[in-house]
């Protein structure tokens, strides 16, 4: 019994953090040139973790997230990754 209990509390104590910090499956933004639905949990697994984009691994609020910092990091990215939506329209919608 001790020798299946243990094995079963790491996987617990080892995933609990993880499913803790997921955060919500999408977050939708109003801009200027229309809606943005952000996946945000499909880009925490491709990231691995909240510091790509977020200050600490608890992935707090963006300080200065705006237009300006979306379209120099978000798009930025995909443009380095040549992967992703880069053009107004795959983001945007109306």
């Amino acid at each position: 019994m001790h020798r299946l209990c243990l094995p079963l509390l790491l996987i617990l104590v080892c995933t609990t953090p993880a499913l803790a910090n997921a955060g919500e499956e999408f977050i939708t933004m109003q801009g200027k040139n229309g809606k943005v639905t952000f996946p945000h949990r499909k880009h925490q697994e491709l990231n691995r973790g909240c510091r790509v984009c977020h200050s600490a691994d608890q992935g707090v609020k963006i300080q200065n997230f705006g237009m300006a910092w979306a379209h120099k990091n978000c798009k930025g990215c995909h443009e380095t990754l040549r992967r992703g939506p880069a053009q107004c329209s795959d983001c945007h919608k109306k």
